[in-house]
């Protein structure tokens, strides 16, 4: 799956004759990824509520270490629910013990409403909005 999303991602990049750099790496090792440092804004739309908890610690220590100490990161994170094969889900607790030295600002329901899916499987998606402390 992730080749060919990178795949589909290069393409794009192609397309619209922009220069980017695509990294495949694992979240939860994301200083021996090559991905680099400094970076302000970490979003993940989708990764988070589909690992286990020692992963999503790691994930949460190596945001820590490629962010700035003013980065922002934001996570869009389904509710805790089982969904057969999905990621089922996570809760603000989840988030708060990955994310030790980090503080929720926000926490905003998840637009949905286009997509019959999602509402059908109950989804039930949050955006959390994090700042370091």
């Amino acid at each position: 799956m992730v080749e060919g999303a990178l795949r589909r991602a290069r393409e794009r990049i192609t397309a619209a004759g922009v220069d980017m750099r695509l990294v495949h790496g694992d979240v939860t090792e994301l200083r021996t990824s090559g991905v680099g440092t400094g970076y302000r804004l970490v979003l993940d739309t989708g990764t988070f509520h589909g690992l286990t908890g020692s992963q999503r610690a790691a994930m949460g220590r190596e945001v820590g270490v490629i962010t700035t100490d003013d980065a922002t990161v934001v996570l869009d994170v389904f509710a805790p629910r089982r969904r057969g094969p999905l990621p089922h889900g996570a809760s603000r607790a989840d988030v708060e013990r990955a994310f030790p030295s980090w503080e929720i600002t926000d926490v905003e329901t998840a637009d949905t409403d286009p997509d019959a899916l999602a509402r059908a499987l109950h989804f039930d998606e949050h955006w959390y909005r994090l700042r370091r402390r």
